[in-house]
């Protein structure tokens, strides 16, 4: 009987230090540098310092979006094995969408994450569009 308790502890201990890892690495600000859609062959949108976008993952559930015309306000949440996650706008420039805060739709694709870099797939009309980010400073 200690043995499997020992085993359920060690085991929930695991699949909690994953989840919190996860969290960790996601939760900071993040810099688009580029991304590849597959429509006609693959084309590349690379930004730059005047077409810039940043992302933040806050622990508490918040996110924040911004680039030179829009700041947006939001939550997010990972699906059940943490492989995708999804975003909901609450505010854009200072205007309010909603305050319902539920997440039903996890549309993002966690294809790499580490501490320096992340990248996201979403579907797009001619197949999964690719967003390439780097740690911001």
């Amino acid at each position: 009987m200690t043995k499997y308790f020992i085993l359920l502890t060690m085991l929930s201990y695991t699949v909690n230090s994953c989840s919190q890892n996860k969290t960790n690495m996601l939760c900071q600000k993040w810099t688009l540098i580029k991304s590849v859609d597959p429509y006609q062959g693959g084309t590349e949108n690379l930004r730059d310092s005047t077409n810039w976008k940043s992302i933040e993952f806050i622990k508490n559930g918040d996110y924040k979006e911004s680039d030179p015309w829009n700041k947006v306000i939001g939550v997010w949440k990972f699906n059940e094995d943490e492989s995708k996650f999804g975003i909901k706008e609450l505010a854009r420039n200072g205007k309010e969408i909603t305050k319902d805060r539920a997440i039903s739709a996890f549309r993002w694709n966690i294809l790499e994450l580490d501490n320096s870099k992340m990248v996201l797939g979403i579907q797009g009309r001619h197949g999964i569009v690719k967003h390439y980010y780097v740690k911001s400073p």
